[in-house]
């Protein structure tokens, strides 16, 4: 005889599986709720893989200043983020599985602060260095090995910049400490490479 039903721990596994799964999408909704009160939106420890689509229209009357998406499974940020959440002055999404931001984060023009460490990202966009108003950029616990000194140390605002636990070789390093006009944390055992002006 064929059985059609699958034995009772595997069904009450997936119950569980589905009770955890409704609950994370009942946890996102109250922050959407929140945020359109508070203007800022932390979906973090929310084991989310993915930005849920349905935010943006859960908050899409709301004009969101901060955003914290820290410690996630984040693996992309869609080029939607950021046309969507173009008021951000702070954006967190640091612990995160993200390999790259997203090529349109220069819409991001109120941006203040972007912590985007704890990642896996190997490149820096072109467009980040046109963020006229960013002031604290932390991408430290990359896999970064090269980024454009010159735009980085032309960003006007940029007050500190922390690059530690990132593969940047000696001669970058060198030229980032000597350019710099700002508080800058390499990954340089023994030295001080910070240059206030």
């Amino acid at each position: 005889m064929t059985q059609f039903w699958k034995p009772a721990k595997v069904t009450e596994k997936s119950d569980n599986i589905i009770a955890r799964m409704a609950a994370g999408v009942a946890k996102v909704v109250l922050k959407c709720q929140d945020a359109m009160e508070t203007q800022q939106l932390d979906l973090s420890r929310c084991l989310l893989e993915s930005f849920p689509l349905a935010v943006y229209h859960l908050v899409r009357n709301v004009s969101l200043i901060k955003c914290n998406l820290s410690h996630n499974k984040l693996k992309l940020l869609d080029s939607k983020f950021s046309k969507n959440f173009d008021a951000l002055t702070e954006l967190n999404i640091s612990h995160n599985e993200l390999h790259k931001l997203p090529e349109n984060i220069n819409l991001l023009q109120e941006l203040v602060n972007l912590d985007a460490s704890q990642n896996k990202l190997n490149t820096i966009p072109a467009s980040l260095y046109n963020l006229e108003k960013l002031q604290t950029l932390d991408l430290s616990d990359n896999d970064i090995s090269v980024l454009d000194v010159e735009k980085l140390c032309n960003m006007p605002a940029l007050r500190k910049v922390s690059l530690m636990g990132n593969p940047l070789n000696d001669e970058l390093q060198q030229k980032l400490a000597t350019t710099a006009k700002f508080e800058l944390l390499l990954p340089v055992a023994d030295e001080n490479f910070s240059d206030v002006d």
